[in-house]
């Protein structure tokens, strides 16, 4: 299961945000709101892109700490690419 960058869209596994990596990452819970892969300016997005990004952020908060229920969610909705 994945979680996805909701500033540059990139999808990234569990074991790396939370274990491997997890110093490379700015989240809360399981938002991602910063990752490695993020340019140092703002990404310009598709429409479709743009959305799909929101609607994680939205999702995002609701699932505070279970992050595992948020990356089951995401997936279930075709949001993480």
């Amino acid at each position: 299961m994945d979680l996805i960058c909701t500033r540059c869209g990139e999808a990234w596994g569990l074991d790396s945000v939370l274990h491997d990596m997890k110093d490379e990452f700015e989240r809360r819970g399981g938002l991602i709101t910063h990752c490695p892969c993020c340019p140092a300016k703002e990404p310009k997005h598709s429409r479709k892109q743009a959305k799909r990004l929101q609607a994680v952020r939205e999702l995002g908060p609701s699932f505070g700490d279970h992050i595992d229920g948020l990356a089951a969610t995401l997936e279930d909705f075709d949001l993480v690419s």
